[in-house]
């Protein structure tokens, strides 16, 4: 009986990637569909509320809210300074986070 030798061993490896390859290839269902519209940004009204008022809801528990607070602080931008740079020193790390990424986003 002849022992495998190199050229088998290759041809196992190469087989098994062969056929890996080409079932990920088919299988697609945990896919993103590129073709699927992506969801538009709705936009902010930032002059619905003092920049106070967005400064606390950085620390709501919807991350909707959140986002739409630290685009309005970005909106408001130089209007905003005093209260975002109050926050940074805020004992609630959601705002103190919120406060520092609207701080290093803006422009002064």
């Amino acid at each position: 009986m002849k022992r495998p030798g190199l050229r088998d061993l290759c041809f196992v490896i190469l087989s098994s990637l062969i056929i890996c390859a080409s079932s990920f290839a088919q299988d697609t269902s945990g896919l993103i569909d590129p073709d699927a519209a992506t969801p538009t940004p709705t936009p902010v009204n930032a002059a619905a509320k003092a920049p106070a008022q967005w400064i606390a809801q950085l620390a709501d528990a919807d991350s909707a809210k959140r986002g739409e607070a630290s685009a309005a602080l970005l909106i408001l931008g130089a209007k905003a300074r005093d209260a975002v740079q109050a926050a940074l020193d805020s004992k609630n790390p959601a705002i103190q986070s919120g406060a520092q990424e609207a701080w290093k986003t803006l422009r002064w």
